[in-house]
């Protein structure tokens, strides 16, 4: 069997589960059609990928400035990627994609289904999320005027004009029906898709609970030299916070929180960074006491906090779906961590400030989870046994039991205020959720309250 891996990289996913197929002896090539910033390690082996890379990076850099290079860079994608794609063909027996991502917009699927190939899907939040939901949600239909140079449509900025909203309103219905057009597209042709109930609420079909299957961690030899390093505890309690998107990771209300924790006498140290290597994360939660993954979140654990845990660290992560997370999911699979409501996230810092033991307790059971069931070898089992069709039953969640639509990235009175604009200016319809009347009611009870 041999597993292709592709065709972007999402916080060490995908490097990792790679490591994790080797160490089970499973031959697995990861793909990655463009580079990530924050270092994660992994290289195209293959020259038609590492051409296809080149192509991409090479439109990019020439997008918007001169036609002809354009064109000529845009033309190059595409030979390079059907070449990409017939070296593919020949060489894997299943194809496992990243989020929503596909050689040609998913027009090669019924070719991988045609030549008996295995196709597993598994998203990662903004690719499948409905948008009005979604404090990330990607501003690809914004006029140029709106866009605010970071990729997003900005849901917390310029409500108060009219023509602003109504523009941002239209964006977040065409990119609602944008997503949902894809995932019914895969749903169709997939075999195997991983999704979380947060946010999976689009698709049509069951789909695998992507807590079960985890966040893959393996540690390179200059990181388990990292966790060797001796540390002491003092009165100064160092706390690390690393947004990747500050404004939808909630870091000024977190700010707020901790400012106001210190105006209180308790000693922080708080360090916060973004934008950084892999390598220096690692290095600064080697040696803190605690860390703050996000305040929105809709996922216990990822990636900042599966490596928190690695070094026994233990994550405070603030999310509406806190609430929801044991009515989709056994708690054999949900991860150890100070999984709080947005609101109380003062109040989770306080306590992981003044109880030492707590906070050592957690951390040590985020280590033994993560060793336990999010080991690269651990998941990579798994995905065998998806691959093979070994799948228990409590694996699938139906998303006609969908119930949680407070989304991620925003506050919820911001999420409400989207949604009632969509509602009011577009309809129910606009939802895209006719095929899931439970959550789609209790939206519109949401908005009508």
């Amino acid at each position: 069997m041999r597993i292709f891996l592709g065709l972007t990289e999402v916080s060490g996913f995908y490097t990792n589960l790679r490591k994790g197929f080797d160490s089970i002896g499973v031959k697995c090539e990861l793909v990655t059609l463009s580079h990530h910033p924050f270092n994660y390690e992994n290289k195209n082996h293959s020259i038609w990928a590492r051409m296809a890379q080149f192509a991409v990076a090479g439109k990019l850099l020439q997008e918007k400035k001169f036609i002809i290079k354009e064109i000529f860079w845009s033309t190059l994608v595409i030979v390079t990627r059907v070449f990409l794609l017939i070296w593919a063909l020949l060489r894997f027996d299943v194809f496992i994609f990243c989020c929503a991502t596909s050689f040609f917009r998913f027009r090669e699927l019924p070719l991988l289904k045609f030549f008996g190939k295995k196709i597993i899907y598994n998203f990662h939040g903004t690719d499948s999320r409905c948008a009005f939901m979604d404090g990330f949600a990607e501003d690809l239909f914004m006029p140029p005027n709106l866009q605010e140079g970071t990729g997003y449509i900005g849901p917390l900025r310029d409500w108060d004009n009219k023509d602003i909203k109504f523009k941002k309103v239209a964006a977040y219905v065409a990119l609602t029906a944008f997503r949902k057009t894809k995932i019914n597209y895969i749903d169709k042709y997939a075999d195997v898709i991983i999704n979380s109930p947060s946010h999976g609420q689009h698709h049509s079909r069951p789909f695998i609970q992507r807590l079960i299957i985890g966040m893959p961690f393996m540690p390179e030899k200059k990181t388990l030299r990292l966790k060797k390093k001796k540390y002491e505890f003092n009165d100064l309690v160092t706390i690390l916070h690393c947004p990747s998107y500050p404004e939808g990771k909630g870091s000024p209300e977190i700010r707020l929180a901790i400012n106001s924790l210190k105006e209180k006498g308790h000693k922080i140290n708080f360090i916060e960074i973004t934008g950084r290597p892999n390598q220096e994360v690692l290095e600064l939660i080697s040696t803190c006491d605690f860390v703050i993954d996000q305040l929105y979140s809709d996922m216990a654990m990822v990636g900042f906090a599966t490596e928190a845990a690695f070094f026994g660290k233990p994550a405070i992560v603030g999310g509406y779906y806190s609430n929801n997370q044991l009515n989709d999911i056994s708690s054999k699979w949900i991860p150890p961590t100070l999984f709080c409501l947005p609101e109380d996230i003062e109040t989770s810092i306080k306590k992981m400030l003044i109880d030492k033991n707590y906070r050592q307790d957690l951390g040590n059971r985020a280590h033994d989870f993560v060793m336990k069931y999010w080991h690269a070898s651990e998941c990579a089992k798994r995905i065998i046994d998806l691959i093979n069709g070994n799948i228990p039953k409590d694996w699938f969640f139906d998303p006609q039991k969908s119930d949680y639509y407070l989304g991620m990235g925003m506050k919820k009175d911001k999420v409400k205020q989207i949604m009632s604009y969509v509602v009011s200016e577009y309809g129910v319809n606009a939802l895209q959720l006719s095929d899931k009347p439970i959550i789609e009611q209790k939206i519109l009870n949401f908005v009508n309250n």
